[in-house]
């Protein structure tokens, strides 16, 4: 959503307290446009006062949310206080500033058990998790803000979301990871990992449960349509994002083994308790009066999802190797595994300059093969200040290093 927003010429403020998040996905962002950053929490209102003072915020589209179903039933005063309370102080904030356009994330979730699919806007909400809970609390608190303060909003349902930005820049990054492409790429990665489907005896054509999945970037395109239309019309409305088509769980893992032309390792178990036979939206009313029209496909999805995570995860390995390298509080030889071939040499190369004489020869070794990988460029940035351990205790014949 923010490069869609930059795109359209937008200025953005992110306000994240990044326990969920990443500031590797921040720096990206920054490094495409004018985006600034504030690392705070909804469930401090001082935080988010802080913000409101220091920009001129127009409008808001609030995502922050605890999303996990099983946990929220688990730990749901987690939910209350974040998803609900946190929403409250930030709706209160935006009255004080006379800041009243956001455009809320919410959930179809907020449905539970389906009365009858597809699941338009007017079927009965009766969530079945506090996570579903939260959600429409806080839908409850934006129509009586609305009503008493003028505060508009539009809140957006989402179905299931998959997929990464096109150029690969950012993308699904969880742990834990509960959606369904990921898990099933990570049978792709990990060694020995076998993607579980939960129960084949659905009534469905082929026994497995039946999702509607949206692309991230036609979701990303929803909440700009839905900010112009707040900027337009001024009045609160709710929409389901979803692109009508439903998918069993059995179509995404065969569409996955077809997209990256592989077998993946699959075993069939049972049933996971509430899980519905089959959910999927009702999106004509986002089409008519927003104009949003999904169109990027399901293999679409896969392709991007398979090129961020193989992506995401080589940058891990370097940002690993540099961890292990400059540990130096420790005391303690670090590990360095999972590398290249290049990389191995690079190593070796330090290790040598280390057996020579020290510090200042590894670093000119290194420089020597920055052209390896230009992430390398800032190995002497981040060493400035180290020493390397002396040659006699450096373990011989391993990869092991200690600064």
């Amino acid at each position: 959503t923010v490069i869609n927003l930059l795109n359209a010429g937008k200025e953005i403020v992110i306000f994240d307290n990044l326990e969920n998040g990443h500031l590797e996905t921040v720096e990206t962002l920054q490094s495409l446009g004018d985006v600034k950053f504030e690392k705070g929490d909804l469930r401090n209102i001082e935080e988010i006062e802080s913000v409101f003072s220091k920009y001129k915020i127009d409008a808001v589209i609030h995502f922050a949310a605890f999303a996990l179903v099983g946990e929220s039933v688990e730990n749901p005063a987690k939910y209350y206080r974040n998803n609900t309370s946190g929403t409250l102080n930030l709706l209160d904030t935006m009255i004080k500033h006379n800041c009243k356009k956001i455009v809320f994330s919410s959930t179809c979730a907020t449905y539970g058990n389906p009365e009858y699919i597809p699941v338009d806007e007017n079927h009965p909400q009766k969530p079945v998790s506090p996570y579903g809970s939260s959600k429409l609390m806080v839908e409850k608190i934006m129509e009586d803000y609305d009503k008493a303060y003028g505060l508009k909003s539009i809140r957006l349902r989402y179905f299931n979301v998959a997929g990464c930005d096109a150029e690969y820049r950012i993308g699904e990054w969880h742990e834990p990871e509960t959606h369904l492409v990921p898990n099933i790429l990570k049978s792709v990665f990990e060694k020995g990992q076998t993607f579980k489907i939960f129960g084949d005896d659905y009534n469905t054509p082929d026994g497995t449960c039946i999702r509607d999945y949206v692309n991230v970037e036609d979701l990303a395109e929803a909440h700009r349509l839905a900010l112009e239309y707040l900027d337009r019309e001024n009045k609160s409305d709710v929409f389901n994002l979803g692109t009508e088509c439903g998918n069993s769980v059995k179509e995404i893992f065969d569409t996955c083994e077809r997209v990256l032309g592989r077998k993946i390792a699959v075993e069939v178990v049972p049933r996971r308790a509430g899980d519905a036979e089959a959910l999927y939206a009702n999106a004509q009313k986002a089409k008519t009066v927003l104009g949003w029209q999904p169109k990027r496909t399901i293999e679409d999805s896969i392709k991007t999802a398979y090129k961020w995570e193989e992506k995401r995860r080589q940058e891990t390995t370097m940002e690993t190797f540099f961890t292990w390298i400059i540990n130096h509080e420790t005391h303690q030889y670090s590990l360095i595994g999972a590398l290249s071939p290049e990389q191995e040499l690079v190593i070796d190369q330090i290790i040598n300059s280390i057996n020579q004489g020290g510090g200042s020869v590894a670093r000119q070794t290194f420089d020597r093969n920055i052209s390896i990988n230009t992430q390398l460029n800032s190995f002497n940035d981040i060493t400035e200040g180290y020493t390397f351990v002396p040659a006699n205790e450096v373990i011989s014949g391993r990869r092991f290093i200690d600064l």
